[in-house]
């Protein structure tokens, strides 16, 4: 069975900043209907990371303007211009959660929000060399906790139930990992 798409008729940008661009493209639904859908597209591609030590998963605590709440999250965040996927995990993984890792996998790709972000994000498996912070790096606008949480399979499976996991780029990687076997 093939599923009828929706079609663009035009891509309207209305706003551009350094991260990306937001358009509200006019478009033409399956019955014909001429419509319009918000989309946005990042700039460059973008990371998430699992911080894994071989026993437990590191997460950060972010406060977050859009959710105007604090959240626990994976780090991620975006390559710069001409550097490589894995190179921009190990770079995110220094500056947001103070670590280092000794090898990198992408074990996944997932879109953060199907229905708004046009945009898709690898996965990266990180192996943490050890537990032990450097200080971190972020940026004027990252509001990023300096203690990190680490937990094992059970502990993940906790929070979930708990609601102290609600990010859904967080969740969506975590499946990725268990999916895998890897926890």
């Amino acid at each position: 069975m093939t599923i009828p798409k929706i079609k663009r008729i035009q891509a309207v940008e209305v706003y551009r900043n350094r991260f990306g661009s937001l358009y509200d493209d006019e478009v033409k639904a399956p019955d014909g209907t001429a419509g319009r859908y918000l989309r946005w597209q990042w700039q460059n591609p973008g990371v998430v990371i699992i911080p894994f030590d071989g026993t437990a998963v590191a997460f950060s605590q972010n406060f977050r303007y859009p959710a105007d709440r604090e959240m626990i999250e994976l780090p991620r965040g975006f390559c710069r211009e001409g550097e490589s996927t894995q190179d921009a995990a190990f770079r995110e993984l220094e500056e947001e959660a103070g670590l280092s890792a000794g090898e990198a996998a992408i074990i996944g790709n997932i879109f953060p929000d199907s229905g708004f972000i046009g945009s898709s994000v690898p996965v990266a498996l990180l192996h943490v060399i050890s537990r032990e912070q450097s200080k971190q790096k972020t940026e004027s606008m990252e509001s990023i906790g300096s203690s990190l949480i680490w937990l094992n399979a059970t502990g993940i499976d906790h929070y979930i139930r708990e609601g102290h996991l609600l990010c859904g780029v967080t969740l969506a990687a975590i499946s990725v990992l268990k999916s895998r076997g890897i926890l």
